[in-house]
């Protein structure tokens, strides 16, 4: 799933917005505090500064780093469906059954 240029243009106006206020810095840090397995933070402040400087033009390619700014849905793990019962086997069957031996019986009315 692509991100969307109005999304990515609205997320560069607000960074740009907070930017006013604190740093680049302070904006990664505080929030977006996420940090991967070997403690480096996932959204670093050129990231942020990149994309708000690039008016949203700019968008990082990292999968994980799209998750925690936002910009993209963390994909859920699909549950498989259950499987059919033998008693819906047996029903599915007796109806083919039924059907080939209407089909048979319409066939010989024709002749």
């Amino acid at each position: 799933m692509s991100i969307s240029k109005t999304r990515a243009r609205k997320f560069a106006e607000h960074v740009l917005r907070e930017h006013e206020i604190r740093s680049y810095r302070c904006i990664a840090r505080d929030d977006f505090s996420s940090v991967r397995a070997d403690g480096s933070r996932i959204v670093k402040a050129g990231t942020l500064n990149r994309i708000a400087k690039a008016g949203g033009d700019w968008i990082p390619k990292d999968p994980e780093i799209l998750v925690a700014l936002g910009l993209k849905k963390k994909p859920e793990p699909t549950v498989p469906a259950p499987a059919p019962s033998l008693e819906w086997w047996g029903r599915l069957e007796k109806k083919a059954v039924q059907f080939m031996v209407n089909k048979t019986k319409k066939s010989l009315k024709q002749w």
